[in-house]
């Protein structure tokens, strides 16, 4: 540490800026024990696609650290596409689709190809379904998918399912 992030914030493992067009590829993301001061691993506002990648978050993520972000990727902004096998191990939230006032939209797609593994937590967390979307296909399989409080009416609209295999029911 410090991570990358805004002046006072830099708990971030990356920051990806609104504008940008970025690809991980064929790569593992894995947080050490005792990182200093890393508490996500990627804050996106960019046009994100993540394939073939490993993110592993057990240790300073884990729930119950005194430094623990509660969710691993914060999505706020952009196009972000889970491709081919790309996982996420984490024993809090993967990652949520949050609406935010300084960012347009947001939409989340599991595309056809998609074989990994999603095992924590992922929150819907919008109140505008035109403009924020979480669309699942392929064949990997994730966990529990929930709406926060007051993005329940969004998410009946804006979540889509025609693939994957789930822990627990949509």
């Amino acid at each position: 540490g410090p991570g990358a992030g805004s002046s006072g914030t830099e708990t971030q493992g990356f920051q990806l800026l609104k504008d940008s067009n970025i690809t991980m590829k064929n790569g593992t993301i894995r947080v050490a024990e005792n990182p200093d001061n890393i508490k996500m691993i990627i804050q996106n506002y960019a046009n994100l696609t993540l394939e073939n990648m490993q993110i592993y978050a057990q240790n300073k993520l884990s729930a119950g650290s005194a430094h623990a972000e509660d969710y691993v990727l914060s999505l706020n902004n952009g196009n972000v596409t889970f491709k081919g096998n790309t996982s996420i191990y984490t024993d809090v939230i993967a990652f949520e689709v949050y609406k935010s006032t300084s960012y347009p939209s947001l939409t989340v797609t599991f595309d056809e190809s998609y074989t990994g593994t999603i095992n924590g937590k992922i929150v819907y967390d919008a109140t505008d379904a035109n403009t924020h979307k979480l669309t699942i296909k392929g064949n990997g399989t994730l966990g529990k998918i929930e709406a926060s409080s007051g993005s329940e009416s969004a998410a009946k609209d804006a979540i889509e399912v025609s693939g994957g295999r789930f822990t627990a029911p949509v």
